[in-house]
């Protein structure tokens, strides 16, 4: 009988606690760090998050292949809907992947700007008046104004007519007197 001596050894290291987190092995570790940077969305993951991820991701039961699957699914959801990652709750009740139970949970939660308009009411308006508001000032809306066009029902023609108005009165402003302080 021979013995794998290599295979002893990646055991052996595999299980040791990692030096930048002892509290994750090193076996465990690039796939923490791999995960909780797809999880976070923006920037590499650090070791200390990498580990308080890896406790919360060993609770959900998945694998990482499903676990990355269902962050593609809910990610362009929730970043869309939220400007957030989703939360570890959110990937376990979604685990299934029904992606329509997935958007309307997105959707009919409350927008950040005013709770009492759904994300996707918010997200609807808003990209109506992005279209007039780029066109005519050069900028996104406000997301007071998106709220306003949404609770008052406005037609898109007078959301039109709105930045016209906003756009001929900026038009009519006498520029500001240059700053005195050097930049």
């Amino acid at each position: 009988m021979s013995v794998d001596y290599d295979q002893l050894m990646h055991e052996h290291y595999s299980n040791l606690p990692h030096p930048d987190n002892p509290e994750l092995s090193v076996g465990d570790f690039p796939v923490a760090v791999k995960l909780a940077t797809k999880m976070k969305g923006q920037g590499m993951a650090t070791a200390k998050e990498a580990g308080a991820f890896w406790d919360e991701f060993q609770n959900l039961g998945l694998s990482p292949l499903h676990f990355e699957e269902l962050l593609d699914q809910l990610a362009p959801l929730s970043w869309r809907y939220h400007n957030r990652p989703p939360t570890m709750r959110e990937v376990g009740i979604h685990a299934e992947g029904d992606p329509k139970k997935a958007r309307d949970y997105y959707g009919n939660l409350p927008s950040e700007h005013d709770p009492s308009v759904t994300a996707h009411e918010f997200v609807q308006a808003h990209a109506v008046a992005q279209r007039y508001s780029k066109q005519h000032l050069g900028r996104n809306p406000y997301a007071l104004e998106v709220t306003y066009f949404h609770h008052a029902r406005t037609p898109v023609g007078d959301i039109d007519a709105h930045y016209q108005k906003m756009k001929a009165s900026r038009d009519m402003e006498p520029e500001a007197e240059p700053s005195a302080t050097p930049l």
